[in-house]
């Protein structure tokens, strides 16, 4: 569905409507000229709708179009994984439409999490999924898009848009496509050629009438009350900062600039925002500013998931009780350590691939004394790192270094548990004279918990074994691996990385 940021919540008609506050959602292509047969490919919609406001229903619907190039809504990550019922309408403009493709692919994936989830499906116009010709014209469809997308990439000619960068994440839906017959098949759907939908209304309609309460309760609530706690994430911190010692001159004179390492409390992680993984790697005090440098991992499955500095007017630092503000926030070209090498750039909003994937960013707030020696991070009134503790040693010329010695080889900085996989977040530099192969291996790469090993699922961020990627000299590289569920209430964790690296006692705060 091509969609804009304005969604329509419908109001109660004859006083609070059944679902209030657990709308129905709509995923439809809308219709269209361009082709014979899409002319009234939505008509239905229009009749769905008068018989929801007649029956007093809750829907949020999309109500206009948005270009290829501009941002994609939340919408569309509402209808997959924020919806409780979906009606799809699906099309031969459905099967050909990026927005309306993205929304089927999370509909599918929230199914998976949540089957309980209702899906009501109502089939527009004259194709057959069954018919094998018709699939090899959506594939020939989908296969110029991806030879556009392409030349584009090759020639640099123009930035994607973020709807592109989805269909390139999500293999331009070929898999869907060879998907489309047994899903749709397997499920009762209706005909938009329909003329009474009363009792296709009337089922959503009994359905929260025997379903009180809302599918996603017990997990908001959940998280609810880990961001109270300041405990989302369950990560912990077992790595210092790599930090040196920066020059610059001017006139003879040099500009004092402290690198500081940073502790971390017991009872607050690193781990900061309630939608995502986001932890401090450095802390930089200058004459002008302060510099925090972060590093943010996509722990989901959605490929669109929102950077959170990007989202984050209202940081700021408090120092002896004195708030500094955010100046602005931003990210460094890869491979560039330099702030004034002008190689800057804006944080992207959304990352720039599924899970695992990264985004590093720096957010520059007004300066703090050199003196202080404990600062609080807050993204919002609730949400930050809280009782950060810089710790430095000073040298002559009133330069500082870090506590901390430089990085050893392998560490863990973060855990996340969640109810479906534990993450183990992981980084590597190679401190050898050669280059080292690193790969993660399904039986070389285990937990130990309770005495008992649970072997690797997956890894982001490193190919699996025999496929290995090369790490030169000095060169430092971060990855995720993934492993099956623990209890939240583990104490320690043992971790094996390919049977040489590893720790025996990974302490969980």
């Amino acid at each position: 569905m091509s969609s804009t940021s304005q969604n329509i919540a419908t109001p109660a008609q004859n006083g609070k409507c059944i679902n209030q506050g657990r709308p129905v959602y709509f995923s439809y292509a809308r219709n269209s000229t361009k082709k014979p047969g899409w002319e009234h490919i939505s008509d239905c919609v229009d009749a769905i709708l008068k018989e929801f406001e007649a029956q007093n229903i809750e829907y949020r619907l999309d109500k206009r179009d948005i270009g290829a190039g501009d941002r994609i809504s939340d919408f569309e990550r509402e209808i997959g994984w924020n919806s409780e019922v979906v009606v799809l309408v699906f099309s031969d403009k459905y099967f050909r439409s990026m927005h309306c493709m993205y929304e089927l692919v999370q509909i599918k994936k929230a199914l998976k999490k949540y089957p309980n989830k209702r899906l009501l499906c109502v089939k527009s116009g004259n194709f057959d999924l069954s018919d094998s010709n018709y699939i090899y014209d959506l594939e020939r469809f989908w296969g110029d898009i991806k030879q556009d997308y392409e030349m584009v990439e090759r020639h640099r000619s123009r930035e994607h848009s973020g709807i592109e960068k989805a269909a390139f994440e999500n293999g331009f839906y070929f898999d869907e496509i060879l998907g489309l017959y047994p899903f749709f098949s397997a499920l009762n759907y209706s005909y938009a050629t329909n003329t009474d939908w009363s009792s296709f209304v009337g089922d959503i309609k009994k359905y929260y009438i025997d379903t009180p309460k809302s599918l996603f309760a017990d997990e908001r609530k959940r998280k609810s009350l880990l961001r109270n706690l300041k405990f989302y994430g369950l990560g912990i911190i077992t790595l210092a900062v790599i930090i040196g010692l920066l020059f610059f001159k001017f006139g003879g004179n040099v500009s004092r600039i402290d690198d500081v390492a940073v502790s971390f409390p017991e009872y607050s992680s690193n781990v900061y925002l309630n939608d995502g993984l986001a932890y401090i790697k450095a802390i930089r005090l200058e004459e002008d500013r302060c510099v925090i440098d972060f590093r943010t991992i996509n722990i989901s499955d959605d490929t669109l998931k929102q950077v959170p500095a990007a989202h984050s007017p209202s940081a700021h630092i408090v120092a002896d009780g004195v708030n500094y503000n955010l100046i602005k926030a931003y990210s460094i070209a890869e491979g560039v350590n330099n702030l004034e090498s002008g190689r800057l750039r804006k944080v992207p909003e959304v990352f720039p691939g599924g899970k695992g994937t990264k985004v590093d960013f720096c957010m520059e707030f007004e300066a703090i004394p050199f003196s202080t020696e404990n600062i609080d991070f807050v993204e919002q009134s609730n949400l930050g790192v809280f009782g950060l503790k810089l710790q430095r040693k000073t040298l002559k010329d009133g330069l500082t270094k870090p506590v901390s010695d430089t990085l050893k080889s392998f560490g863990v900085f973060a855990v996340e548990i969640t109810t479906d996989e534990t993450i183990v977040c992981c980084g590597f530099c190679n401190r050898s004279e050669n280059d080292v192969s690193l790969s993660a291996s399904y039986t070389d790469c285990y937990l130990m918990v309770d005495g008992k090993q649970l072997n690797l699922k997956n890894a982001a961020g490193i190919p699996m074994a025999p496929n290995a990627v090369n790490i030169a000299k000095d060169v430092r590289t971060e990855f995720a691996l993934f492993f099956p569920p623990i209890d939240k209430k583990t104490a320690t964790i043992g971790l094996k990385f390919n049977d040489q690296l590893g720790f025996d006692t990974i302490k969980l705060h």
